[in-house]
Protein backbone atom coordinates (compact mmCIF):
# COMPACT_ATOMS: atom_id res chain seq x y z
CA UNK A 1 0.00 0.00 0.00
CA UNK A 2 0.88 3.61 -0.77
CA UNK A 3 1.02 6.27 1.50
CA UNK A 4 -1.46 8.27 -0.06
CA UNK A 5 -4.00 5.71 0.29
CA UNK A 6 -3.72 5.65 3.94
CA UNK A 7 -1.93 9.55 5.35
CA UNK A 8 -2.25 9.70 8.93
CA UNK A 9 -3.49 12.73 10.10
CA UNK A 10 -0.16 13.76 11.90
CA UNK A 11 1.76 13.57 8.31
CA UNK A 12 -1.25 15.82 6.49
CA UNK A 13 -1.58 18.07 9.04
CA UNK A 14 2.49 18.35 8.68
CA UNK A 15 2.17 18.79 4.66
CA UNK A 16 -0.41 21.29 4.69
CA UNK A 17 1.48 23.71 7.79
CA UNK A 18 4.84 22.86 5.62
CA UNK A 19 3.18 23.86 2.33
CA UNK A 20 1.57 26.90 3.45
CA UNK A 21 4.79 28.52 4.98
CA UNK A 22 6.54 27.70 2.30
CA UNK A 23 4.17 28.97 -0.29
CA UNK A 24 3.82 31.98 2.34
CA UNK A 25 7.03 32.88 2.66
CA UNK A 26 8.36 33.12 -0.78
CA UNK A 27 7.92 31.02 -3.93
CA UNK A 28 10.64 29.25 -5.02
CA UNK A 29 11.91 30.81 -8.05
CA UNK A 30 10.53 28.99 -11.03
CA UNK A 31 7.33 29.95 -9.73
CA UNK A 32 7.77 33.84 -9.53
CA UNK A 33 9.15 34.07 -13.23
CA UNK A 34 5.55 34.65 -14.00
CA UNK A 35 2.13 34.78 -12.48
CA UNK A 36 -0.58 32.17 -13.00
CA UNK A 37 -3.81 33.09 -11.46
CA UNK A 38 -4.45 29.54 -9.86
CA UNK A 39 -1.09 28.52 -9.07
CA UNK A 40 -1.46 25.43 -6.66
CA UNK A 41 1.20 25.14 -3.63
CA UNK A 42 4.60 23.17 -5.07
CA UNK A 43 4.61 21.53 -1.45
CA UNK A 44 1.39 20.13 -1.93
CA UNK A 45 2.16 18.47 -4.98
CA UNK A 46 5.65 17.57 -4.61
CA UNK A 47 4.80 15.67 -1.56
CA UNK A 48 2.00 14.22 -2.52
CA UNK A 49 3.76 12.94 -5.75
CA UNK A 50 6.14 11.39 -3.62
CA UNK A 51 3.59 9.88 -1.39
CA UNK A 52 1.80 8.08 -4.13
CA UNK A 53 5.72 6.40 -4.86
CA UNK A 54 6.18 5.59 -0.94
CA UNK A 55 5.06 2.58 0.74
CA UNK A 56 3.36 3.03 3.61
CA UNK A 57 5.72 1.00 5.47
CA UNK A 58 8.07 4.49 5.43
CA UNK A 59 6.19 5.60 8.24
CA UNK A 60 6.84 3.21 10.68
CA UNK A 61 9.15 4.85 13.33
CA UNK A 62 8.48 8.80 12.28
CA UNK A 63 8.36 10.58 15.50
CA UNK A 64 8.45 14.17 14.00
CA UNK A 65 6.20 14.30 11.21
CA UNK A 66 7.79 17.76 10.32
CA UNK A 67 11.21 17.05 9.66
CA UNK A 68 10.22 14.08 7.56
CA UNK A 69 7.59 16.02 5.68
CA UNK A 70 10.86 18.33 4.61
CA UNK A 71 13.25 16.04 4.28
CA UNK A 72 11.25 14.47 1.67
CA UNK A 73 10.67 17.74 -0.06
CA UNK A 74 13.62 19.15 -0.42
CA UNK A 75 15.70 15.89 -0.86
CA UNK A 76 12.92 13.98 -2.38
CA UNK A 77 13.58 10.57 -4.07
CA UNK A 78 13.68 9.93 -7.80
CA UNK A 79 10.77 8.80 -9.43
CA UNK A 80 11.73 6.58 -12.74
CA UNK A 81 9.87 5.06 -14.98
CA UNK A 82 6.74 6.31 -14.32
CA UNK A 83 4.47 8.95 -16.53
CA UNK A 84 2.18 11.89 -15.36
CA UNK A 85 -0.35 13.58 -17.32
CA UNK A 86 -1.61 16.71 -16.40
CA UNK A 87 -4.61 17.40 -18.73
CA UNK A 88 -5.36 20.91 -17.42
CA UNK A 89 -1.72 22.44 -16.38
CA UNK A 90 -2.34 26.01 -16.43
CA UNK A 91 0.92 27.61 -15.05
CA UNK A 92 2.43 23.96 -15.02
CA UNK A 93 3.23 23.43 -11.17
CA UNK A 94 2.45 19.58 -11.28
CA UNK A 95 4.28 19.43 -15.08
CA UNK A 96 7.48 20.86 -13.56
CA UNK A 97 7.26 19.27 -10.17
CA UNK A 98 6.79 15.89 -11.70
CA UNK A 99 9.86 15.94 -14.05
CA UNK A 100 11.52 17.57 -11.24
CA UNK A 101 11.08 13.89 -9.56
CA UNK A 102 11.83 12.03 -12.43
CA UNK A 103 8.55 11.39 -14.12
CA UNK A 104 7.96 11.54 -17.83
CA UNK A 105 5.33 14.38 -17.37
CA UNK A 106 2.86 15.72 -20.11
CA UNK A 107 0.76 18.67 -20.35
CA UNK A 108 -2.17 19.94 -22.07
CA UNK A 109 -3.60 23.49 -21.87
CA UNK A 110 -5.63 25.43 -24.40
CA UNK A 111 -4.49 28.67 -22.39
CA UNK A 112 -2.07 30.03 -25.03
CA UNK A 113 -0.30 32.11 -22.54
CA UNK A 114 0.12 29.23 -19.61
CA UNK A 115 1.70 27.20 -23.01
CA UNK A 116 3.85 30.49 -23.64
CA UNK A 117 5.13 30.32 -19.85
CA UNK A 118 5.55 26.61 -19.34
CA UNK A 119 7.47 25.89 -23.08
CA UNK A 120 9.74 29.81 -22.05
CA UNK A 121 11.22 27.74 -18.98
CA UNK A 122 12.32 25.22 -21.33
CA UNK A 123 14.61 27.35 -23.32
CA UNK A 124 16.24 29.12 -19.38
CA UNK A 125 19.00 26.74 -19.65
CA UNK A 126 19.69 27.92 -23.13
CA UNK A 127 20.25 31.33 -22.73
CA UNK A 128 23.33 33.69 -22.27
CA UNK A 129 22.08 35.52 -19.35
CA UNK A 130 25.21 37.91 -19.75
CA UNK A 131 24.55 38.96 -23.51
CA UNK A 132 20.83 39.40 -22.46
CA UNK A 133 21.42 41.55 -19.90
CA UNK A 134 23.58 43.63 -22.27
CA UNK A 135 20.92 43.92 -24.36
CA UNK A 136 18.38 44.93 -21.70
CA UNK A 137 21.06 47.33 -20.34
CA UNK A 138 21.27 49.21 -24.07
CA UNK A 139 17.93 49.35 -24.63
CA UNK A 140 16.84 50.65 -21.03
CA UNK A 141 19.58 53.93 -21.72
CA UNK A 142 18.31 54.36 -24.69
CA UNK A 143 14.08 54.10 -23.87
CA UNK A 144 15.00 56.07 -20.94
CA UNK A 145 16.55 59.02 -22.84
CA UNK A 146 14.07 59.28 -25.17
CA UNK A 147 10.72 58.26 -23.63
CA UNK A 148 11.34 58.78 -19.70
CA UNK A 149 13.13 62.25 -19.12
CA UNK A 150 12.51 64.57 -17.05
CA UNK A 151 14.16 66.77 -14.98
CA UNK A 152 15.32 66.94 -11.36
CA UNK A 153 14.14 70.40 -8.96
CA UNK A 154 17.92 71.03 -9.43
CA UNK A 155 17.45 70.77 -13.64
CA UNK A 156 19.50 68.40 -13.92
CA UNK A 157 18.17 65.54 -15.99
CA UNK A 158 16.62 62.56 -14.50
CA UNK A 159 14.09 60.08 -15.95
CA UNK A 160 10.69 58.67 -14.48
CA UNK A 161 10.05 56.18 -12.25
CA UNK A 162 6.40 56.52 -11.77
CA UNK A 163 3.60 59.02 -12.76
CA UNK A 164 0.87 59.31 -10.65
CA UNK A 165 -2.56 59.35 -12.55
CA UNK A 166 -6.13 60.14 -12.39
CA UNK A 167 -9.03 60.04 -14.47
CA UNK A 168 -11.45 63.12 -15.22
CA UNK A 169 -15.14 63.05 -15.63
CA UNK A 170 -16.85 64.39 -18.33
CA UNK A 171 -16.53 67.73 -16.70
CA UNK A 172 -12.87 67.85 -16.99
CA UNK A 173 -12.87 67.27 -12.90
CA UNK A 174 -9.69 65.28 -11.73
CA UNK A 175 -11.23 62.24 -9.64
CA UNK A 176 -8.78 61.73 -6.73
CA UNK A 177 -9.62 59.44 -4.23
CA UNK A 178 -6.39 59.39 -2.22
CA UNK A 179 -4.20 62.89 -1.94
CA UNK A 180 -1.68 60.96 0.00
CA UNK A 181 1.35 59.93 -2.70
CA UNK A 182 3.52 57.77 -0.29
CA UNK A 183 4.84 57.60 3.44
CA UNK A 184 8.46 58.77 3.22
CA UNK A 185 9.10 57.47 6.78
CA UNK A 186 6.74 57.19 10.40
CA UNK A 187 7.34 60.87 10.32
CA UNK A 188 6.93 62.17 6.78
CA UNK A 189 4.51 61.47 4.10
CA UNK A 190 3.89 63.19 0.33
CA UNK A 191 0.82 64.47 -0.83
CA UNK A 192 -0.81 66.00 -4.06
CA UNK A 193 -3.81 68.65 -3.47
CA UNK A 194 -5.96 68.80 -6.01
CA UNK A 195 -7.33 72.35 -5.14
CA UNK A 196 -3.50 74.34 -4.89
CA UNK A 197 -2.37 71.83 -7.56
CA UNK A 198 0.75 71.13 -5.34
CA UNK A 199 2.56 68.44 -3.95
CA UNK A 200 3.97 68.86 -0.82
CA UNK A 201 5.18 66.78 2.20
CA UNK A 202 3.72 66.79 6.11
CA UNK A 203 2.61 64.42 8.76
CA UNK A 204 1.28 61.27 7.58
CA UNK A 205 -2.38 61.91 9.53
CA UNK A 206 -3.00 65.33 8.21
CA UNK A 207 -6.75 65.77 7.25
CA UNK A 208 -6.36 69.27 5.74
CA UNK A 209 -3.64 70.92 3.31
CA UNK A 210 -1.62 73.28 4.82
CA UNK A 211 -2.01 75.81 2.01
CA UNK A 212 -5.59 75.98 0.89
CA UNK A 213 -7.35 74.10 3.60
CA UNK A 214 -8.75 71.44 1.48
CA UNK A 215 -10.54 68.36 3.23
CA UNK A 216 -7.71 65.57 2.32
CA UNK A 217 -10.77 63.29 3.49
CA UNK A 218 -13.61 63.94 1.99
CA UNK A 219 -16.33 61.04 1.26
CA UNK A 220 -16.52 59.97 -2.87
CA UNK A 221 -20.16 58.69 -2.98
CA UNK A 222 -20.35 59.70 -6.85
CA UNK A 223 -19.73 57.05 -9.22
CA UNK A 224 -16.28 56.37 -11.26
CA UNK A 225 -15.72 58.16 -14.56
CA UNK A 226 -13.22 57.30 -16.81
CA UNK A 227 -13.33 60.10 -19.33
CA UNK A 228 -9.81 61.10 -20.20
CA UNK A 229 -6.14 60.45 -18.26
CA UNK A 230 -4.31 63.06 -16.44
CA UNK A 231 -0.59 62.79 -14.86
CA UNK A 232 -0.31 65.26 -10.95
CA UNK A 233 2.74 64.22 -10.08
CA UNK A 234 6.24 61.65 -10.97
CA UNK A 235 8.53 59.96 -9.05
CA UNK A 236 12.26 60.34 -10.83
CA UNK A 237 15.92 59.39 -10.25
CA UNK A 238 18.17 62.07 -10.59
CA UNK A 239 21.76 60.06 -11.43
CA UNK A 240 24.25 63.15 -11.15
CA UNK A 241 22.36 63.90 -7.60
CA UNK A 242 21.66 60.00 -6.77
CA UNK A 243 18.83 60.82 -5.44
CA UNK A 244 14.80 59.74 -5.70
CA UNK A 245 12.29 62.44 -5.37
CA UNK A 246 8.73 63.03 -6.26
CA UNK A 247 7.38 66.40 -7.81
CA UNK A 248 4.86 67.95 -9.09
CA UNK A 249 4.07 67.56 -13.10
CA UNK A 250 5.46 70.32 -15.50
CA UNK A 251 3.89 71.23 -18.48
CA UNK A 252 7.28 69.52 -20.41
CA UNK A 253 6.35 66.31 -18.32
CA UNK A 254 2.56 66.84 -19.25
CA UNK A 255 3.63 67.52 -22.89
CA UNK A 256 6.01 64.52 -22.57
CA UNK A 257 3.22 62.02 -21.02
CA UNK A 258 0.58 62.87 -24.17
CA UNK A 259 3.01 63.93 -26.90
CA UNK A 260 5.63 61.12 -26.67
CA UNK A 261 7.54 60.45 -29.91
CA UNK A 262 10.31 58.00 -30.46
CA UNK A 263 12.72 58.57 -33.56
CA UNK A 264 12.67 54.24 -34.30
CA UNK A 265 9.00 54.10 -33.97
CA UNK A 266 7.92 54.72 -37.80
CA UNK A 267 4.72 53.65 -37.94
CA UNK A 268 1.64 53.82 -35.12
CA UNK A 269 1.61 51.39 -32.67
CA UNK A 270 -1.68 49.80 -32.01
CA UNK A 271 -3.30 46.63 -30.86
CA UNK A 272 -5.51 45.87 -32.99
CA UNK A 273 -7.86 43.54 -31.75
CA UNK A 274 -10.97 44.67 -29.99
CA UNK A 275 -11.75 43.72 -26.88
CA UNK A 276 -14.63 40.52 -26.73
CA UNK A 277 -17.57 41.05 -25.28
CA UNK A 278 -16.93 37.84 -22.03
CA UNK A 279 -17.99 38.33 -18.37
CA UNK A 280 -14.83 39.81 -17.06
CA UNK A 281 -13.57 41.92 -20.61
CA UNK A 282 -17.45 43.63 -20.11
CA UNK A 283 -15.56 45.26 -16.83
CA UNK A 284 -13.57 47.03 -19.25
CA UNK A 285 -15.83 47.92 -22.06
CA UNK A 286 -18.79 49.28 -19.59
CA UNK A 287 -15.90 52.05 -18.98
CA UNK A 288 -15.03 53.15 -22.51
CA UNK A 289 -12.37 50.57 -23.19
CA UNK A 290 -12.76 48.91 -26.65
CA UNK A 291 -9.24 48.10 -27.36
CA UNK A 292 -6.71 46.29 -25.21
CA UNK A 293 -3.96 48.83 -25.59
CA UNK A 294 -6.03 51.60 -23.84
CA UNK A 295 -4.99 50.02 -20.85
CA UNK A 296 -1.39 51.01 -21.25
CA UNK A 297 -0.03 54.67 -21.48
CA UNK A 298 1.48 55.95 -24.93
CA UNK A 299 4.76 55.31 -23.70
CA UNK A 300 4.51 52.04 -22.14
CA UNK A 301 2.97 50.70 -25.31
CA UNK A 302 5.93 51.74 -27.32
CA UNK A 303 8.91 50.81 -24.67
CA UNK A 304 7.18 47.01 -24.84
CA UNK A 305 6.48 47.40 -28.88
CA UNK A 306 10.46 48.40 -29.17
CA UNK A 307 11.32 45.93 -26.41
CA UNK A 308 9.77 42.85 -28.38
CA UNK A 309 11.12 44.08 -31.63
CA UNK A 310 14.53 44.39 -30.39
CA UNK A 311 14.34 40.39 -29.54
CA UNK A 312 12.40 39.28 -32.46
CA UNK A 313 14.31 37.24 -34.67
CA UNK A 314 16.54 36.11 -32.40
CA UNK A 315 17.32 33.35 -29.57
CA UNK A 316 15.69 35.64 -27.18
CA UNK A 317 12.24 36.19 -28.63
CA UNK A 318 10.22 33.69 -26.61
CA UNK A 319 11.85 35.01 -23.26
CA UNK A 320 11.35 38.91 -23.77
CA UNK A 321 7.71 37.87 -24.59
CA UNK A 322 7.51 35.93 -21.06
CA UNK A 323 9.49 39.37 -19.86
CA UNK A 324 6.82 42.00 -21.24
CA UNK A 325 3.64 39.51 -20.20
CA UNK A 326 4.90 39.19 -16.71
CA UNK A 327 5.43 43.37 -17.00
CA UNK A 328 2.27 44.08 -17.76
CA UNK A 329 0.13 43.57 -14.22
CA UNK A 330 2.40 46.68 -13.52
CA UNK A 331 2.94 48.58 -16.13
CA UNK A 332 -0.47 49.16 -16.94
CA UNK A 333 -3.70 51.00 -15.58
CA UNK A 334 -4.37 48.08 -13.85
CA UNK A 335 -1.91 48.96 -11.51
CA UNK A 336 -2.10 51.71 -8.55
CA UNK A 337 0.48 52.87 -6.28
CA UNK A 338 -0.06 51.99 -2.47
CA UNK A 339 1.62 55.12 -0.07
CA UNK A 340 1.28 52.26 2.84
CA UNK A 341 3.50 49.95 0.60
CA UNK A 342 5.69 52.13 -1.19
CA UNK A 343 5.28 50.19 -4.11
CA UNK A 344 2.99 49.46 -7.01
CA UNK A 345 0.12 47.16 -6.66
CA UNK A 346 0.25 45.09 -9.69
CA UNK A 347 -3.32 44.30 -11.67
CA UNK A 348 -5.06 41.49 -11.52
CA UNK A 349 -4.69 40.99 -7.95
CA UNK A 350 -8.61 40.03 -7.13
CA UNK A 351 -8.33 38.21 -10.40
CA UNK A 352 -10.52 41.01 -12.52
CA UNK A 353 -10.04 43.85 -14.76
CA UNK A 354 -10.68 46.48 -12.16
CA UNK A 355 -9.44 50.26 -13.28
CA UNK A 356 -8.49 52.04 -10.87
CA UNK A 357 -9.58 55.66 -10.59
CA UNK A 358 -5.53 56.37 -9.82
CA UNK A 359 -3.73 54.28 -11.87
CA UNK A 360 0.49 55.09 -11.61
CA UNK A 361 2.31 54.51 -14.98
CA UNK A 362 5.37 52.60 -13.68
CA UNK A 363 8.15 53.05 -16.25
CA UNK A 364 9.37 49.32 -17.92
CA UNK A 365 12.93 49.69 -17.86
CA UNK A 366 13.71 52.06 -14.70
CA UNK A 367 16.88 51.17 -13.03
CA UNK A 368 20.03 52.18 -11.67
CA UNK A 369 23.24 50.40 -13.16
CA UNK A 370 25.02 49.36 -10.30
CA UNK A 371 26.71 46.53 -12.01
CA UNK A 372 23.73 44.15 -9.91
CA UNK A 373 21.37 45.95 -12.19
CA UNK A 374 18.75 47.13 -9.71
CA UNK A 375 15.15 47.65 -10.58
CA UNK A 376 13.44 51.11 -9.30
CA UNK A 377 9.85 50.35 -9.16
CA UNK A 378 8.24 46.94 -8.55
CA UNK A 379 7.38 44.49 -11.44
CA UNK A 380 9.09 46.00 -14.51
CA UNK A 381 11.37 44.67 -17.25
CA UNK A 382 14.51 44.44 -15.25
CA UNK A 383 12.48 43.28 -12.51
CA UNK A 384 11.78 40.33 -14.79
CA UNK A 385 15.34 40.10 -15.88
CA UNK A 386 16.50 39.41 -11.85
CA UNK A 387 13.81 36.90 -11.29
CA UNK A 388 15.34 35.02 -14.55
CA UNK A 389 18.48 35.34 -12.93
CA UNK A 390 17.66 33.57 -10.02
CA UNK A 391 16.21 30.90 -11.83
CA UNK A 392 19.28 30.53 -13.45
CA UNK A 393 21.55 30.73 -10.43
CA UNK A 394 20.03 28.04 -8.64
CA UNK A 395 17.26 26.07 -10.40
CA UNK A 396 16.59 23.97 -7.06
CA UNK A 397 17.06 20.68 -9.23
CA UNK A 398 14.27 21.43 -11.27
CA UNK A 399 14.26 19.85 -14.80
CA UNK A 400 12.93 21.21 -18.15
CA UNK A 401 12.24 17.73 -19.77
CA UNK A 402 8.24 17.45 -19.80
CA UNK A 403 5.96 17.98 -22.96
CA UNK A 404 3.21 20.39 -23.50
CA UNK A 405 0.23 20.40 -25.96
CA UNK A 406 -1.41 23.52 -26.80
CA UNK A 407 -4.98 22.87 -27.22
CA UNK A 408 -8.35 21.52 -25.61
CA UNK A 409 -8.16 17.94 -23.37
CA UNK A 410 -10.84 16.77 -25.46
CA UNK A 411 -8.66 16.91 -28.38
CA UNK A 412 -5.70 16.38 -27.69
CA UNK A 413 -6.11 13.37 -25.66
CA UNK A 414 -8.13 11.87 -28.79
CA UNK A 415 -4.01 11.61 -30.39
CA UNK A 416 -2.40 10.62 -27.20
CA UNK A 417 -1.53 6.61 -27.06
CA UNK A 418 0.00 6.80 -24.01
CA UNK A 419 -0.81 5.19 -20.76
CA UNK A 420 0.11 6.74 -17.58
CA UNK A 421 0.43 5.75 -14.37
CA UNK A 422 -0.54 9.36 -12.57
CA UNK A 423 -3.31 11.47 -13.67
CA UNK A 424 -2.58 14.96 -11.83
CA UNK A 425 -4.85 17.87 -12.55
CA UNK A 426 -6.02 20.69 -11.30
CA UNK A 427 -9.50 21.17 -13.40
CA UNK A 428 -11.45 24.47 -14.44
CA UNK A 429 -13.53 24.87 -11.21
CA UNK A 430 -17.43 26.29 -11.12
CA UNK A 431 -16.38 29.21 -9.49
CA UNK A 432 -16.72 31.96 -11.91
CA UNK A 433 -12.77 32.46 -12.13
CA UNK A 434 -12.32 33.17 -15.50
CA UNK A 435 -8.03 33.15 -16.44
CA UNK A 436 -8.73 33.03 -19.64
CA UNK A 437 -10.87 36.70 -20.06
CA UNK A 438 -7.58 37.84 -17.90
CA UNK A 439 -4.56 36.07 -20.23
CA UNK A 440 -6.56 38.45 -23.77
CA UNK A 441 -4.69 41.37 -22.58
CA UNK A 442 -1.08 39.75 -22.20
CA UNK A 443 -1.89 37.80 -25.25
CA UNK A 444 -3.01 40.84 -27.71
CA UNK A 445 -0.19 42.99 -26.48
CA UNK A 446 2.29 39.50 -27.41
CA UNK A 447 0.56 39.66 -30.92
CA UNK A 448 -0.46 36.26 -30.11
CA UNK A 449 -4.79 37.35 -30.24
CA UNK A 450 -6.57 36.67 -33.30
CA UNK A 451 -9.88 35.74 -34.12
CA UNK A 452 -9.10 32.71 -35.14
CA UNK A 453 -7.90 31.47 -31.80
CA UNK A 454 -10.82 33.70 -29.91
CA UNK A 455 -13.55 31.57 -31.44
CA UNK A 456 -11.50 28.30 -30.64
CA UNK A 457 -11.17 29.22 -27.01
CA UNK A 458 -14.62 30.68 -26.55
CA UNK A 459 -16.07 26.69 -28.14
CA UNK A 460 -13.37 24.38 -26.57
CA UNK A 461 -12.66 25.93 -23.12
CA UNK A 462 -14.47 24.24 -20.06
CA UNK A 463 -15.56 27.35 -17.24
CA UNK A 464 -18.65 28.09 -16.36
CA UNK A 465 -19.91 31.15 -17.47
CA UNK A 466 -23.57 31.07 -15.97
CA UNK A 467 -24.99 29.19 -13.00
CA UNK A 468 -27.68 27.79 -15.46
CA UNK A 469 -24.74 25.74 -17.52
CA UNK A 470 -23.25 23.90 -14.57
CA UNK A 471 -25.40 20.68 -16.03
CA UNK A 472 -23.40 21.51 -19.45
CA UNK A 473 -19.67 22.19 -17.37
CA UNK A 474 -20.00 19.24 -15.43
CA UNK A 475 -20.77 16.99 -18.57
CA UNK A 476 -17.53 18.85 -20.51
CA UNK A 477 -15.50 17.80 -17.96
CA UNK A 478 -17.35 13.74 -18.04
CA UNK A 479 -16.37 13.81 -21.36
CA UNK A 480 -12.49 14.45 -20.80
CA UNK A 481 -12.21 12.31 -17.86
CA UNK A 482 -14.02 9.30 -19.79
CA UNK A 483 -10.61 10.15 -22.18
CA UNK A 484 -8.60 10.01 -19.36
CA UNK A 485 -9.85 6.79 -17.55
CA UNK A 486 -8.60 5.51 -20.79
CA UNK A 487 -5.26 6.17 -20.75
CA UNK A 488 -5.06 5.94 -17.24
CA UNK A 489 -2.90 2.53 -16.41
CA UNK A 490 -4.44 -0.74 -14.72
CA UNK A 491 -2.65 0.28 -11.70
CA UNK A 492 -2.74 3.80 -11.92
CA UNK A 493 -3.26 6.72 -9.90
CA UNK A 494 -6.29 9.68 -11.02
CA UNK A 495 -5.32 12.62 -8.16
CA UNK A 496 -7.71 15.84 -8.38
CA UNK A 497 -7.57 18.99 -6.31
CA UNK A 498 -10.67 20.57 -6.44
CA UNK A 499 -11.43 24.20 -4.85
CA UNK A 500 -15.26 25.85 -4.36
CA UNK A 501 -17.48 26.54 -1.35
CA UNK A 502 -20.59 24.57 -2.22
CA UNK A 503 -20.75 21.21 -1.13
CA UNK A 504 -23.80 20.71 -3.70
CA UNK A 505 -21.43 22.10 -6.56
CA UNK A 506 -18.43 19.57 -5.06
CA UNK A 507 -20.90 16.65 -5.23
CA UNK A 508 -21.62 17.44 -8.58
CA UNK A 509 -17.91 17.30 -9.38
CA UNK A 510 -17.18 14.41 -7.76
CA UNK A 511 -20.31 12.22 -9.69
CA UNK A 512 -18.50 12.66 -12.70
CA UNK A 513 -16.16 9.84 -11.11
CA UNK A 514 -18.54 7.70 -9.76
CA UNK A 515 -20.32 7.30 -13.14
CA UNK A 516 -16.49 6.70 -14.39
CA UNK A 517 -17.16 3.89 -11.90
CA UNK A 518 -13.90 4.74 -10.24
CA UNK A 519 -12.94 3.72 -6.54
CA UNK A 520 -12.53 7.04 -4.22
CA UNK A 521 -9.27 5.75 -2.23
CA UNK A 522 -9.02 8.81 -0.33
CA UNK A 523 -10.15 11.96 0.25
CA UNK A 524 -7.63 15.55 1.67
CA UNK A 525 -8.24 18.99 2.50
CA UNK A 526 -4.98 20.79 1.81
CA UNK A 527 -3.87 24.40 1.06
CA UNK A 528 -4.24 25.43 -2.40
CA UNK A 529 -4.88 29.87 -2.52
CA UNK A 530 -2.48 32.15 -1.64
CA UNK A 531 -2.21 34.46 1.83
CA UNK A 532 -3.97 37.40 0.00
CA UNK A 533 -3.01 39.65 1.29
CA UNK A 534 -4.59 42.40 0.04
CA UNK A 535 -7.90 40.69 -0.55
CA UNK A 536 -8.87 38.25 2.28
CA UNK A 537 -9.58 35.28 1.21
CA UNK A 538 -13.14 32.70 2.79
CA UNK A 539 -11.53 29.81 1.64
CA UNK A 540 -8.18 28.54 1.52
CA UNK A 541 -8.36 24.64 1.64
CA UNK A 542 -9.00 22.32 -1.74
CA UNK A 543 -9.98 19.01 -1.68
CA UNK A 544 -7.59 16.80 -3.01
CA UNK A 545 -8.99 13.36 -4.38
CA UNK A 546 -7.53 10.37 -4.98
CA UNK A 547 -9.06 8.02 -7.43
CA UNK A 548 -8.22 4.21 -9.08
CA UNK A 549 -9.80 1.20 -10.80
CA UNK A 550 -8.79 -0.92 -7.92
CA UNK A 551 -11.69 -1.88 -5.43
CA UNK A 552 -10.62 -0.59 -1.75
CA UNK A 553 -12.04 1.14 1.26
CA UNK A 554 -12.41 4.81 1.58
CA UNK A 555 -9.81 7.07 3.49
CA UNK A 556 -10.54 10.11 4.84
CA UNK A 557 -9.11 12.16 7.68
CA UNK A 558 -9.35 15.57 8.38
CA UNK A 559 -6.60 18.69 9.00
CA UNK A 560 -6.15 20.86 12.18
CA UNK A 561 -4.15 23.46 9.75
CA UNK A 562 -7.15 26.10 8.45
CA UNK A 563 -7.83 29.47 8.52
CA UNK A 564 -11.09 30.33 8.35
CA UNK A 565 -14.83 29.48 9.25
CA UNK A 566 -14.83 27.77 5.23
CA UNK A 567 -12.32 26.19 5.79
CA UNK A 568 -13.72 24.34 8.70
CA UNK A 569 -17.13 23.88 7.08
CA UNK A 570 -15.47 22.29 3.83
CA UNK A 571 -13.50 20.01 6.45
CA UNK A 572 -16.40 18.80 8.30
CA UNK A 573 -18.38 18.12 4.52
CA UNK A 574 -15.83 15.30 4.04
CA UNK A 575 -17.41 12.52 5.95
CA UNK A 576 -20.77 12.76 3.83
CA UNK A 577 -18.53 13.78 0.65
CA UNK A 578 -17.23 9.88 0.95
CA UNK A 579 -20.82 8.23 2.25
CA UNK A 580 -22.46 9.61 -0.87
CA UNK A 581 -20.30 8.54 -3.31
CA UNK A 582 -20.10 4.95 -1.71
CA UNK A 583 -23.67 4.76 -0.77
CA UNK A 584 -24.33 5.27 -4.86
CA UNK A 585 -21.59 3.25 -6.38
Amino acid sequence: MKIIERIPQELLDATNEFAKNLEWSRRLPIYEIHKWWARRYSGIVRLFLVYSYLDYSKLNGVKDFNKFVSKLYWDPPKIDGKTLLDPFCGGGTIVLEASRLGFESYGIEINKLAYLILTSYKELNELNIHKLKEEIVNFAKKINKELWRTKCKKGHDAFIIHTFLAWKDKKGNLQIRSNKIKDLDRYKSVYYCEKCERVFEEKPDINYCPFCDNNLYKQHNERKEYHELHPYALEYYCPICSVREIKKVDEQDIGNFFNCNLKTAKTKIQTVTKIPSLNETNRLIRNGIKYFDELLTPRQKITFYEFLKRFRGTPYEKISKLMVSDSLRSCSLLAYYSPKYKKVIPGFVIKSYWLPIQPVELNPVSFIDNGLLKPLGRGNLISSYKKIFKVLKNDYGYVRNYKVYLGASQDILKKLRKKFDIVFTDPPYADYQYYSDLSLFNLSLLHELDKEYIDYLLNKEIVLRKKNELKSYISKLLGVFTLIKERLSTNGKLIITFHHPDIKVIKEFVNIFRQLQLNLDAVYPVFGESSGKLSKRKLYLDLLFVFSKSKKESHFVPTTVYLTKEDEKLVRSIDRIVEDYNDAQ
